[in-house]
C-alpha cells in the first residue's frame, strides 16, 4: 500500500491493544440443526413421523446452540 502524497510505502505495525474480533467457539449445534431440517425435508417425501422426528432434532439442536452463544 502507498501513500498518495508521499508516494512511499506506508508500513503497518501491529498494535498490541488494537481491536479484535469475538468469534464464539466451534460447536455440533449448527451440524445436528441442518440434519433435523434435512429429515423435515426427507419426511415431506416419506412419512410424517420421519418430519415429526426432524422437528424435534431441530428443536434440541436450536435450544443447544442458544444456550452455548449465552454460555459463551
Amino acid at each position: 500500500m502507498t501513500d498518495p502524497v508521499a508516494s512511499q510505502p506506508v508500513q503497518r505495525q501491529p498494535t498490541e491493544h488494537g481491536p479484535t474480533i469475538h468469534l464464539p467457539r466451534p460447536t455440533i449445534w449448527p451440524a445436528v440443526m441442518a440434519a433435523g431440517i434435512t429429515m423435515v425435508m426427507a419426511g415431506l417425501i416419506t412419512s410424517l413421523a420421519f418430519s415429526v422426528a426432524g422437528i424435534v432434532v431441530f428443536a434440541i439442536a436450536l435450544a443447544g446452540w442458544i444456550r452455548e452463544l449465552r454460555r459463551g
